[in-house]
């Protein structure tokens, strides 16, 4: 619950998605003391899942919207735990691509991968490492975790948007000083005839 509260409180003062995300990226690893943690976010430009934050080693740079991980997370929309899936996958159980699913977890450190979600769209992940105290995730720590991965995702989103909105306002700041310098110009041009 301290975890939620202090994110929580972070998330909903800031408007810089690279500070929003070096926030989340650190409140975590300190909290949960993790060896590793990423924030992965969405390019709509290219379709892929992009590494945006980290602290610890820093592995697979994007992953691809068909992805099997993602896919689980897309249908999902909870919290990914590396131990069960490694658990149900050796008794035998799993769907097409868990085991790539399995392997990628395993590449990027991950005991658990949030997903960040909003309005039933994947804007990205956080990708939470191994626990220093080797406590592991407990059922209701990821629950904890789900709901901060919902918030996260409404912080990114207002975030963007932020962003988004100063630069709209910039650049019609810089349309209209340009008209004002263009009217300025063409009154000079018509004295100086």
């Amino acid at each position: 619950q301290d975890l939620l509260r202090q994110a929580s409180i972070g998330m909903r003062t800031l408007r810089n998605l690279s500070k929003l995300l070096e926030l989340i990226v650190d409140i975590l690893s300190k909290s949960l003391r993790l060896d590793c943690t990423a924030v992965y976010l969405l390019n709509a430009e290219n379709g892929q899942y992009e590494l945006q934050s980290y602290r610890g080693e820093k592995s697979v740079i994007q992953i691809g919207r068909d992805n099997p991980l993602i896919v689980m997370l897309n249908e999902k929309k909870y919290p990914v735990i590396y131990d069960e899936l490694k658990m149900f996958s050796e008794s035998g159980g799993g769907a097409n691509g868990l085991v790539e699913t399995i392997r990628l977890m395993k590449d990027l450190g991950a005991g658990v991968i949030v997903p960040a979600v909003v309005e039933e769209s994947l804007l990205g992940f956080i990708v939470l490492g191994v626990r220093h105290d080797k406590k592991g995730y407990h059922p209701d720590l990821v629950n904890v975790l789900a709901v901060l991965g919902n918030q996260a995702g409404l912080a990114i989103e207002n975030c963007k948007f932020m962003e988004a909105e100063a630069m709209r306002i910039e650049q019609m700041g810089l349309e209209e000083r340009r008209m004002s310098l263009d009217h300025v110009t063409s009154s000079m041009a018509h004295e100086i005839d």
